[in-house]
């Protein structure tokens, strides 16, 4: 487990083994920096582009941090950098499971990141599955 201090609280988090590790690298003081590279995956809500209405939104990646990703970023300020934001409708999800899930995997491999961040989905019914479904699929 590594430890990422955030500004309020501790972020703590497992990389998956299948993605490159992240190698450290000189600043200009010459001590180490380790940039942890993250992609986030959100629905259709949290990454700030509809509610319910846009709930058949098929999936999507977007550059960057965006919705509950910029929060993310705040908290994890130099220390890590979300590569892109993942996201798809909740319906969309559940509706076209195989393929949402095989879209989902082949944006998080382009990015290579160190980690994956699925959520926030607190007491999320479809949300939430889709958020365990996608990391389970993830670490096969």
């Amino acid at each position: 487990m590594y430890r990422i201090l955030g500004k309020s609280q501790p972020i703590w988090f497992k990389p998956f083994k299948k993605f490159k590790p992240f190698k450290p690298f000189r600043g200009f003081n010459e001590e180490i920096i380790a940039m942890i590279t993250i992609v986030h995956v959100v629905n259709q809500f949290f990454a700030g582009l509809g509610g319910e209405d846009k709930a058949g939104m098929p999936v999507g990646v977007i550059e960057g941090s965006a919705g509950a990703a910029r929060g993310l970023q705040l908290q994890l300020g130099d220390e890590a950098k979300i590569a892109c934001t993942i996201y798809y409708g909740d319906n969309y999800f559940h509706e076209h499971k195989e393929d949402a899930i095989k879209a989902i995997l082949d944006a998080v491999r382009s990015a290579q990141p160190q980690t994956l961040v699925a959520g926030p989905a607190f007491n999320s019914g479809r949300y939430g599955v889709s958020c365990v479904e996608v990391c389970n699929a993830d670490c096969k």
